[in-house]
């Protein structure tokens, strides 16, 4: 039997949709890993639920080598043979759940369960069906560093074949050895890990560009030579003609006679025709060269007119987190600093940006604060603050959003935003205050990646200080150079000044 997942000329499209999501896509997986990454709504979970047969291919073939398992995002409810999973002694079983740490209490204890102990469950369930082909979907989201760890070694021991989405690049590039992007309708797939085949795209794309500057050249260069030639082609034409030559001008008709006879006055129209069709060549070459737009990243601000509002000192406090508590000791932000929040899922993280928000010796226009989750009501009431502004405050917002990596027009016309659009409007809105600081619970939460890249860059550029909390480092090394790391110490959770990430 054939070990590999072998896709063939697929095509999909959603019954009301103009054009296919999927186009003519052939895929060849062997045993292992791959990752694939893309923008939201791009046909990630589309290709996933294909493979898993549930949903049907327009046209095309997949052979699956074998029994498919599919783990979806969505972690509301108990997974199918959670049961089994728990209650099995067999040795397969009990090793699984020992990787995964799975308690024996837990089927129990469901409701109580966080995101990512219900995700360990959710892929022991799937591994223990004994998968030839394993689909996940996000399956990182929400998990801290410690469960992180727990998930990527026990994928590592699975040896069928491996699809995993995500937004994760530690996760991505830890796990996976190959790398599939989705743009739309159309797939690029890279035998790397997700870091290298950005490496090989940039490459390339420079590459293009460069190729297609020359090419551009290289018209403009024909066009003018064509001119000139068809001019010189017009001359020899002129002196070609007996029109305007008195009747009795033998000796001058007969020397037109003569380059007619020997081809010598036809040279220049041949030139020219020769010029005409290498111009046609090269700018079906030009049209063919097709080259993404991109627009610039990152937000800079010249003047800081909040300068004066720092230092900011945050006062020690006893925060009640459940049976325990949080201590924090007096911590300060200097202007323009970014510090990454970092520890457990449980550590209080939450809990004291909430602390902080009220406590902090900041106005409302002042700090710019986004929440993990943001409720709809205040969705609402920003797109209905957002339609107040003037045209040249919505013009910087349209700058911004374009810039953390949205298309302006669209966003801002939307009236239902995704969690992640949202996060971008609440950020483009805030900006034009000029804040002192910026707070952001899990910013990557609910973004795909390369929005998440844009954010970055945005972020990187921002002169404002800034305080993040979040699980995935690769992001934090990119932008802080400082951390407070939420550690528990006996029965409490204590804030530890940090320079580097503790793994």
């Amino acid at each position: 039997m054939k070990e590999f997942l072998d896709i063939r000329n697929l095509t999909f499209a959603y019954p009301d949709a103009v054009a296919p999501l999927l186009d003519n896509v052939s895929l060849h997986c062997q045993p292992g890993w791959t990752g694939i990454v893309g923008p939201n709504g791009g046909g990630k979970t589309t290709l996933l639920k294909l493979i898993s047969a549930d949903l049907l291919p327009s046209q095309g073939t997949i052979h699956r080598p074998g029994p498919v398992h599919y783990a979806a995002q969505d972690m509301e409810d108990k997974p199918d043979g959670l049961s089994e999973l728990i209650l099995n002694f067999d040795k397969p079983i009990i090793r699984i759940r020992n990787q995964l740490q799975i308690q024996s209490d837990w089927l129990e204890r469901w409701e109580t369960l966080s995101f990512g102990e219900r995700k360990r469950c959710q892929i022991g369930v799937a591994l223990a069906t004994q998968p030839t082909v394993l689909l996940l979907d996000e399956p990182s989201n929400h998990l801290d560093f410690s469960s992180k760890t727990i998930l990527i070694e026990t994928l590592q021991s699975f040896k069928g074949v491996g699809l995993i989405v995500s937004h994760d690049r530690l996760l991505l590039d830890t796990l996976c050895s190959h790398t599939l992007f989705i743009e739309p309708p159309k797939v690029d797939w890279r035998a790397c890990s997700y870091s290298i085949a950005i490496q090989e795209r940039e490459r390339e794309l420079a590459a293009l560009v460069h190729e297609r500057r020359e090419v551009t050249r290289t018209v403009k260069k024909l066009k003018r030579r064509s001119q000139e030639q068809r001019q010189k082609a017009g001359a020899a034409d002129k002196k070609r003609s007996k029109q305007g030559l008195h009747r009795k001008d033998h000796d001058a008709k007969a020397r037109i006679d003569a380059g007619r006879l020997t081809g010598k006055d036809g040279i220049q129209g041949r030139l020219y025709q020769r010029v005409q069709r290498r111009l046609q060549r090269a700018e079906e070459q030009q049209r063919t060269m097709q080259v993404k737009k991109n627009y610039r990243l990152g937000i800079t601000y010249i003047e800081n007119t909040r300068s004066h509002k720092f230092p900011l000192t945050i006062p020690a406090a006893r925060l009640a987190l459940g049976d325990t508590f949080l201590l924090n000791p007096e911590l300060t932000v200097a202007a323009g600093e970014k510090i990454g929040l970092i520890g457990d899922n449980g550590s209080g993280k939450s809990t004291f940006v909430n602390y902080l928000v009220t406590s902090l010796p900041l106005q409302t226009d002042e700090v710019i604060y986004i929440p993990q989750e943001i409720p709809t009501d205040s969705v609402d009431a920003l797109l209905k603050r957002i339609h107040t502004v003037n045209d040249a405050e919505k013009g910087d917002m349209m700058i911004i959003i374009r810039r953390l990596g949205s298309e302006p027009a669209r966003l801002l016309e939307t009236t239902m935003p995704s969690p992640g659009e949202a996060r971008k409007l609440l950020l483009a809105f805030g900006l034009q205050k000029k804040p002192a600081l910026i707070i952001m619970d899990e910013p990557t939460n609910h973004m795909d990646l390369p929005s998440i890249e844009c954010l970055e860059k945005a972020l990187g550029e921002c002169g404002c200080a800034l305080l993040l909390v979040s699980h995935d480092y690769i992001f934090l090394q990119h932008l802080v150079s400082y951390f407070w790391n939420f550690q528990r110490h006996g029965r409490a959770y204590r804030i530890s000044p940090s320079y580097s990430i503790p793994l």
